[in-house]
């Protein structure tokens, strides 16, 4: 079996760098197959790991390894030797499944097993492996007396085999090579004997005879040296009893240092329990400062809250006071800190402080609202022509000293603080209602010069609005929808268009622009003004959990500090609210103004107005958090804003579709309806410039409708006159409107614009052909027919011989119009041309030279004509080309 192993060795495990410590032969159960080997081999890389190989034996004597398992995966050991009484050969090794083997003898599976256990003890874990049917104890004695036994091989056997426990069967030994000193003793002995090879036998013989000489000398020496052997013997005995004695005494010291140890253990346990003890007793004292640090109050605290004013050098101190008590309540503990008696009763205290001061405070700011605001009637200032809101910073600046207690109690009592803020509006209110009423009634008597009435306040009862100590009702505006001052809404609407025409309305534009301005002016800094101080005061956009940095805020209450707080908050729903009810009546009253501009029968005022909100207010609806309530009052405003521009347009339009064409004069052509389009493009035009803007696709479907309605008028007119004045009306009206457009260059017009420059191109053409009519009409008729027998297919050389085309006929047509009839028929045309066309437009040149453009071309193919036809008739008219020209231009000057 020596030969098996080694070629194990060099063929399968040298090149995979394992070395073979141990080989079994086995069979599997149940099938017919050749015998197969079982191989255990230990890598030769660090860290060493265990390998389980089949090696099979090919036909041509060739190893190869079918598989191998590392000892790792192995979870089963089955040695079947419980279940049969007799020594039983199969055992089993799962893996990743059972595989089911039989050893060649009962040594070798016994040996094999044993070598595996201890691996398993030495390589794996031993509690993830189940040992069944398999005597543990019996592998761990059989294990030990193989090594017993072997001991005196440990030096000379493989050190990695003696190692793992693992020993090479009985009988299999590995084979050693000689070594140096005996390759050169074995080669010295055949050097002296030279027949040692040749003979052998001969000198097995000798060796014989030598080595029993040698053994007869050994006997010898042994017994003379029996005496020394017996002396050696007494001297190991009496080194046996030392030993002993000597092992008796270590047994005792080493009890000593035992009980030593014990000792020192116990010495050591009791000052590790006293360190113990004192590090506990600081962190408990650590502990019950910081506890006493987070809850205890100063002395003085409760009568600084409750005691002391709220005023003054006072108030700064009772701030501070209160945010240490919010801080002392809002302390969080664990679970058994917070089960505390002293804990509990001192929070209770606290609480208590706090609900006196709360209680106090939120009557202090109802006092402090209550004393900010003016009792004395409220009376619109006039720094200009136009009333001026008065100012509320000296309110905001006294009441805000009370910003940081605010933001205290929104932190201590949200609820309390929401009261707050219903007492001030109930404060504020009232103040701001009357001043924008006042206000809103002295812009109405400038804007629409209201007859003069007393300048105190107007109080309402009901729907009307009255003088105080008068029994005179104003008329409310918002009781007057759809009613109209003067005029009716038709007859405003026309008269304002048509002022614009003329720039008569000019100046009234510019003043109510002005006026809208100093509404805006005025009411955008009241409304960001009080935005700031609610958003400062009452922090409606802070979160509830405030952070350090920002309770510490000490310019939070400084009133100096107020004027550079910027507006740059955000607007949340909270703040609307309020801001809502405390401009209680801002919408109402701009509702009120804008219907009274409506009244006014002025489109472009609403116009101005919807531009604005579209322009200034309306790219901040994506974002309604950055508008102050101003605006977003105005924007509310939008639909009755539109509804009332609707109403303009559709009254408007309605006037162009029900135009009566008037008596055409000399100095203009264009209808009045044209007119009134254009101006009102040009007033909307002018409204977009001044805002810089080139958003206008909110009023583009207005432009377009009242196109189309002007188109369609223009046709209804034109239909009502002859044919001459229909095409002039039609033309005349279509170059005005094309000349304004192109001055306006309004984009969404640009289609109009062209549609109108090819229709008055089309009608131009159309008039100049019906005023001009046929010239030369029986010359013209004559080449006609020429020209038709030219399409049959006659030659031009036989046109001659036609009779009713003969040169003849030709010289009695071309004598009917001599040059001075040609004139005189011209004169009378540019007359009737003239007395069409207005003076206004100019059109008299494009019409004169269209007819110029006409004639010339026919005259000139009538020559054409004669000289393909009549080559050598001597025929020609009696003017020619350039003659034509002198009459045109005589007759054009």
């Amino acid at each position: 079996m020596y030969a098996p192993k080694l070629l194990l060795q060099k063929e399968l495990f040298d090149p995979i760098q394992q070395k073979l410590i141990y080989m079994i032969n086995v069979n599997k159960i149940g099938r017919k197959r050749k015998p197969e080997q079982l191989c255990m081999t230990l890598t030769n890389s660090s860290p060493q790991d265990i390998y389980i190989h089949r090696v099979t034996q090919s036909d041509k004597d060739l190893f190869k390894s079918k598989r191998r398992w590392p000892i790792s995966q192995l979870r089963l050991v089955d040695g079947k030797e419980r279940i049969n009484t007799n020594n039983t050969l199969e055992f089993e090794l799962h893996f990743d499944r059972a595989y089911k083997w039989s050893a060649a003898k009962p040594v070798d599976k016994s040996s094999f097993l044993s070598a595996v256990y201890n691996i398993i003890c030495q390589f794996s874990d031993r509690s993830k492996i189940e040992i069944r049917n398999l005597d543990v104890t019996k592998l761990k004695k059989e294990l030990s007396v193989r090594n017993y036994n072997h001991s005196s091989l440990v030096d000379t056997e493989d050190p990695d085999m003696a190692m793992l426990g693992v020993l090479p069967e009985d009988g299999q030994e590995e084979y050693q090579d000689l070594s140096v000193k005996e390759e050169q003793d074995l080669n010295k002995l055949f050097s002296q004997t030279s027949w040692a090879i040749s003979n052998a036998e001969a000198f097995t013989l000798q060796l014989s005879g030598e080595l029993e000489q040698l053994d007869q000398q050994n006997i010898e020496t042994i017994m003379r040296s029996e005496v020394q052997i017996t002396q050696l013997m007494g001297v190991l005995d009496n080194a046996v009893q030392e030993l002993e004695r000597m092992s008796d005494h270590l047994i005792d010291c080493e009890t000593l240092l035992q009980a030593a140890r014990e000792s020192i253990e116990v010495v050591q346990l009791r000052d590790s329990n006293l360190d113990v003890e004192e590090r506990n007793s600081k962190l408990l004292y650590k502990d019950i400062q910081v506890l006493i640090g987070k809850l205890d109050l100063d002395g003085n605290t409760q009568d600084i809250l409750l005691q002391q004013p709220l005023t003054g050098d006072c108030l700064g101190i009772c701030t501070d006071k209160a945010f240490l008590l919010l801080t002392a309540l809002n302390q969080e503990f664990d679970s058994g800190t917070a089960m505390m008696r002293s804990v509990i009763d001192q929070k209770q205290y606290i609480n208590t402080i706090k609900e006196s001061f709360v209680n106090r405070l939120h009557r202090h700011l109802m006092t402090e609202f209550k004393d900010s605001m003016p009792r004395d009637n409220v009376e619109i200032s006039f720094l200009t022509e136009f009333p001026t809101l008065p100012s509320h910073d000296r309110i905001h600046k006294k009441l805000i000293l009370y910003s940081r207690l605010s933001l205290w109690l929104k932190i201590a009592d949200p609820d309390r603080l929401q009261d707050a803020i219903k007492d001030y509006v109930s404060s504020a209110a009232p103040l701001y209602n009357d001043e924008f009423r006042n206000f809103f009634h002295e812009i109405k008597r400038s804007a629409f010069k209201v007859t003069d009435r007393s300048k105190v306040p107007l109080k309402r009862t009901g729907s009307k609005m009255m003088m105080p100590g008068s029994t005179l009702e104003i008329p409310d505006l918002h009781s007057q929808r759809g009613s109209s001052i003067g005029l009716s809404r038709s007859d405003s609407v026309s008269s304002n268009i048509s002022s614009y025409s003329d720039g008569s309305s000019v100046e009234e534009s510019d003043r109510f622009e002005h006026i809208f301005s100093v509404i805006v002016n005025q009411f955008q800094p009241v409304c960001k003004n009080e935005q700031t101080f609610l958003d400062k005061f009452f922090h409606f956009t802070y979160e509830e959990v405030i952070d350090t940095a920002y309770l510490q805020d000490e310019s939070l209450g400084d009133p100096d500090n107020y004027t550079s707080f910027e507006v740059g908050h955000t607007m949340n729903q909270d703040l609307k609210l309020c801001l809502t009810k405390l401009f209680d009546s801002l919408k109402s009253e701009l509702e009120g103004f804008i219907h009274r501009v409506n009244d006014s029968g002025s489109p472009f005022q609403i116009l101005y107005i919807l531009q604005y909100i579209y322009t200034k207010v309306k790219p901040k609806v994506i974002d309604p958090s950055s508008m102050n309530y101003f605006e977003i009052c105005l924007n509310l405003c939008l639909p009755s804003l539109q509804n009332y521009f609707d109403k303009y347009f559709t009254t408007f339009r309605r006037q162009i579709e029900d135009f009566k064409n008037q008596k055409r004069t000399k100095d203009s052509g264009v209808l009045v309806c044209v007119r009134k389009y254009v101006a009102f493009l040009i007033a909307a035009k002018a409204i977009m410039v001044k805002f810089e803007s080139i958003n206008i696709g909110h009023i583009e479907r207005y432009f377009l409708t009242l196109m189309e309605s002007v188109s369609k008028t223009i046709e209804k007119a034109s239909f009502e006159l002859n044919k001459p004045r229909c095409d002039v009306c039609r033309f005349e009206n279509y170059q005005f409107l094309f000349s304004k457009l192109s001055e306006l260059k309004i984009k969404c017009l640009d289609g109009c614009k062209e549609e109108a420059k090819k229709k008055k191109t089309e009608f131009v053409e159309a008039y100049t052909r019906s005023m001009l009519g046929r010239p030369l009409e029986r010359l013209s008729m004559f080449f006609e027919g020429v020209e038709a027998q030219l399409k049959k297919g006659t030659k031009p050389e036989e046109i001659g011989f036609i009779s009713e085309f003969h040169k003849t006929e030709l010289r009695r047509c071309v004598g009917l119009y001599p040059g001075k009839e040609v004139r005189k028929g011209l004169e009378n045309i540019f007359k009737k041309v003239d007395k069409h066309l207005s003076l206004e437009l100019g059109m008299n040149q494009v019409v004169w030279y269209q007819m110029q453009t006409q004639l010339l071309a026919q005259i000139t193919n009538i020559n054409s004509l004669i000289d393909r036809c009549y080559p050598d008739a001597n025929i020609k008219l009696d003017f020619n080309i350039q003659d034509l020209h002198g009459y045109f231009s005589d007759i054009k000057l």
